[in-house]
């Protein structure tokens, strides 16, 4: 990545400090707070970040995204940062979203990434659990394939943005030892799936984030992302 910003990525962030400044005040973050704002963020606030293609900003343009690049993403983040807004850039712009864009089947792409462009789709990523510590590899959720699909069953911790997220793309061990790098598969599990349970947390910065139990969840083989 390079370290000087080009003159289109500066202007993209100067319009982000200013949207920011005008829209974005940390009295707004104090408020939701204190009134306990089930969401914890402005649904409105992201769909005016969409239309000016934040949100889309990683997206490649055959998804109606900006098709742009990490640099540009961070200009708009570190603004955003400025002012500690709620908004789930990292939930579904990097974590669910990425994992998509970068592993999903084609048919996963147009299903989930035009959505997460326009604003109208929220997408997370669950990998911690209770006893990982931060290790990646220590999965024990476990994903059993019961015919032609997968039952998943475990529980993910610290689940950002998972109260509200569509969809959620799940880490589950479909071979080798909890402590295993090799054996592990991402699915991508429609929040509407039968089997979930999602409990809304609050974490000490005040971000939105929650404890996911899967029991039985089932999901076909087209739920894969990746090899």
């Amino acid at each position: 990545m390079p370290l000087v910003l080009t003159e289109d990525q500066e202007l993209l962030a100067g319009t982000a400090a200013e949207f920011v400044r005008e829209h974005a005040p940390l009295a707004r973050v104090r408020a939701l707070r204190d009134r306990r704002d089930p969401v914890g963020f402005s649904r409105a606030l992201w769909r005016q970040m969409a239309e000016l293609g934040w949100v889309g900003i990683l997206v490649p343009e055959a998804y109606g995204g900006a098709g742009l690049g990490m640099a540009d993403l961070a200009g708009v983040l570190e603004q955003l940062g400025r002012r500690l807004a709620p908004e789930p850039f990292l939930s579904t712009v990097l974590l669910g979203g990425q994992a998509i864009a970068r592993g999903g089947s084609e048919a996963q792409k147009q299903a989930w990434l035009s959505g997460l462009a326009a604003g109208e789709t929220l997408l997370t990523l669950a990998w911690q659990e209770p006893r990982s510590r931060y290790d990646l590899h220590r999965i024990e959720t476990r994903a059993t394939p019961p015919g032609a699909g997968f039952a998943l069953n475990g529980d993910k911790i610290q689940v950002p943005d998972a109260h509200v997220a569509n969809a959620i793309v799940v880490a589950a061990r479909t071979g080798g030892g909890n402590r295993d790098a090799d054996g592990i598969t991402l699915f991508l599990v429609p929040r509407a799936a039968e089997g979930f349970a999602i409990t809304r947390q609050t974490r000490i910065d005040h971000r939105g984030a929650a404890l996911v139990h899967l029991d039985g969840v089932r999901v076909g083989r087209d739920a894969v992302v990746g090899e």
